[in-house]
C-alpha cells in the first residue's frame, strides 16, 4: 500500500498511524539515496520514485501542516553535508507528475522540493528552479476547473514561504491571482489569502503597488462591496495582508525595500503617487452614495482592513527610519480624519454574522490609529485628524441623550477598549498564526498612558469638564428623591 500510494482506508488513519507510516517512507528515502549514490542510479532511481511519491500522497492525504514540517525537519537533518540534488530531482518529478494525476499531492511535493534546491553558487539557476516550481504551482492551483480545498493547498505552506527572488511573484505569482480573482472571485479569494498569509509569515519578497499590485487592490476593494458576506470577509483580510506585503515591497526602480505598513512605496517614477492599501480604504470611506460603501455591512470590512493595518503599524514602527514615520504621520491624519466622518453613520453596535459590529469594528481601528498618532509624534496629535477623533468622543456629551447610549458607548470603549479582537486572530503579522497574543492585547488596549494622554487632550484641548458636570448634574437632579442607585450614563 505503501509504494503504490493506495488511497485505500487512509481516510480512517489516525495522526499517530500517518506520522508512523511517514517514518518508515522517510527512513527508505534516505536508505535508496545512499544505496543510489554508491551504484550510480539504476533500479533504485525508480524505487526511490515510488518512495517519494507514496510520501507525497500520504502528506498530502493527512492535511496536516505540522506533519509536513516534520518531515521536511527530519530529511533536512538527514541530508545534512549529502547532494541533495538527487532527492531534488525525485520529489519535482513527483510535482510534476502530481499535476496530472493527483492533485493534493503536488502540493506536499513542492515544499518538500523547495527546501532541497541544489547548492549552487549561480543566482539565476536558483532564480530559475524557483520559477520552475511556482509555474509548477499556479498551473495547478489556477487551472482547474473544480475548486482546490484550501486544506489541500495548505500543505504548500512551506514552499510558499521559501520564495525569496521578487521577479517570481511579480511575473508569475501575481499576474495569474489579479487574473483569477476577477473571474471567479468566491473560488479563488481562500486561496488567496492562504497564499498571501504565507508570503508574510515567511518570504521576504513583497509586492509593490504599481502594475500588478495595483491591480489586485482594485479587485479586492470591489469585493468589499459584495452582496455576500463571505466574500466582503475574504477581501478584507487580504487586504490586510497586501498591504503587510507592501511594506516589504521594492519601489519600481529597485530600490531598497522600504517599510511603512500600507504607505507602500509612496511614488513612481514619474513623481506621481502610488496607490495604497490605506489611502484607497480612507477614500472609499469618504465617498458619499452608492460609490463608497453605503451601508454598515460594507463599512464593517473597510474599518477590518484599516484595523488591522493599524495593529501591524504599531507592532513594527519601532523599526522604521524617519522617512517612513514622516509617511505614516501622513496616514494617520488620513484614516483618523476618515474614520471620525464615517463612524457617525454606524448607529447599530450589535453583533452581526458572528463578527462585531461595524460600529465596534469602526472605533477599534480609530482608537488603535490615535496611539499611532501618539507613538509619532506631537506633531500628529495636533493634526486635523486627531482633533476630529477627539470630537467623535465629545459629540455625545455635547449632544447628550441617554436613550441613544453613545456617551455610554464611546466613552466606555475609550475607558475598556476591546483588547483581543477575534476577527483579527487568524492573519498573519498582526496576531495569528502562532505571534505572542499577551503582547498584542498589551498593543490593543494601549495601556493606561495612552487612556489618560486622551483624557488629558480632551480636557485642555475640548474642555471636556464642562459637559461631563451637566450630565452629571442632570443625572443627581432626576434621582435626588430615589434610593435605587441610579444606572444612568452620568455615573461612568
Amino acid at each position: 500500500m505503501l509504494l503504490e500510494g493506495s488511497d485505500k482506508g487512509r481516510s480512517s488513519l489516525s495522526l499517530h498511524a500517518y506520522k508512523r507510516l511517514c517514518t518508515i517512507l522517510q527512513v527508505g528515502i534516505i536508505t535508496e539515496l545512499d544505496s543510489n549514490t554508491a551504484s550510480n542510479g539504476g533500479e533504485e532511481t525508480s524505487l526511490l520514485n515510488q518512495l517519494c511519491t507514496s510520501l507525497c500522497k500520504l502528506l498530502s492525504s493527512s492535511t496536516n501542516i505540522n506533519l509536513l514540517n516534520d518531515v521536511i525537519t527530519a530529511l533536512q537533518q538527514s541530508m545534512q553535508g549529502k547532494d541533495t540534488s538527487t532527492l531534488y530531482e525525485q520529489v519535482v518529478s513527483v510535482a510534476s507528475s502530481g499535476s496530472k494525476d493527483g492533485v493534493g499531492m503536488i502540493y506536499p511535493a513542492l515544499s518538500i522540493a523547495s527546501n532541497f534546491y541544489p547548492t549552487t553558487s549561480n543566482n539565476d539557476e536558483q532564480q530559475e528552479e524557483e520559477e520552475k516550481l511556482t509555474t509548477l504551482f499556479t498551473n495547478t492551483t489556477f487551472s482547474l476547473s473544480s475548486i482546490i480545498p484550501t486544506t489541500s493547498i495548505n500543505t504548500s505552506i512551506p514552499y510558499i514561504q521559501t520564495i525569496s527572488n521578487q521577479s517570481t511573484i511579480t511575473k508569475l505569482l501575481l499576474p495569474i491571482i489579479t487574473l483569477k480573482i476577477r473571474s471567479h472571485p468566491d473560488k479563488v479569494l481562500p486561496l488567496i489569502e492562504v497564499i498571501l498569509n504565507s508570503l508574510v509569515l515567511g518570504s521576504k519578497v513583497g509586492i509593490s503597488m504599481d502594475g500588478e499590485g495595483s491591480n489586485l487592490l482594485a479587485s479586492l476593494v470591489k469585493h468589499l462591496k459584495s452582496s455576500k458576506v463571505e466574500m466582503r470577509n475574504g477581501a478584507w483580510k487580504c487586504l490586510i495582508l497586501l498591504a503587510q506585503l507592501n511594506c516589504h515591497g521594492t519601489t519600481s526602480s529597485g530600490d531598497a525595500a522600504t517599510s511603512n505598513g500600507g504607505a507602500g512605496d509612496n511614488v513612481d517614477k514619474g513623481g506621481e503617487e502610488k496607490p495604497s492599501v490605506t489611502s484607497t480604504i480612507c477614500k472609499l470611506l469618504s465617498t458619499a452614495g452608492t460609490a463608497g460603501l453605503s451601508t454598515s455591512e460594507l463599512r464593517t470590512g473597510a474599518y477590518a482592513t484599516l484595523h488591522g493595518i493599524g495593529l501591524y503599524l504599531l507592532q513594527s514602527i519601532d523599526n522604521f527610519d524617519e522617512s517612513n514615520i514622516k509617511l505614516v504621520e501622513g496616514y494617520v491624519n488620513q484614516v483618523l480624519s476618515a474614520l471620525s466622518i464615517s463612524l457617525p453613520k454606524d448607529k447599530n453596535s450589535t453583533a452581526d454574522n458572528g463578527m462585531a459590529s461595524a460600529k465596534e469594528i469602526g472605533i477599534n481601528s480609530l482608537l488603535i490609529w490615535m496611539q499611532l498618532a501618539k507613538k509619532v509624534g506631537s506633531s500628529t496629535t495636533s493634526c486635523e485628524g486627531y482633533v476630529k477623533a477627539l470630537d467623535y468622543f465629545i459629540e455625545p456629551i455635547n449632544k447628550y441623550n441617554v436613550k441613544d447610549g453613545e456617551f455610554r458607548f464611546r466613552m466606555g470603549m475609550l475607558i475598556v477598549p476591546d483588547s483581543c479582537p477575534g476577527y483579527l486572530s487568524d492573519i498573519a503579522g498582526i496576531g495569528g498564526n502562532g505571534n505572542n497574543n499577551s503582547s498584542n492585547q498589551a498593543v490593543v488596549s494601549g495601556g493606561e498612558s495612552f487612556l489618560e494622554s486622551v483624557i488629558v487632550d480632551l480636557i485642555e484641548k475640548k474642555n471636556i469638564q464642562k459637559g461631563l458636570e451637566t450630565i452629571v448634574d442632570a443625572s443627581i437632579k432626576k434621582h435626588s428623591s430615589s434610593d435605587a442607585v441610579p444606572q444612568v450614563d452620568g455615573l461612568l
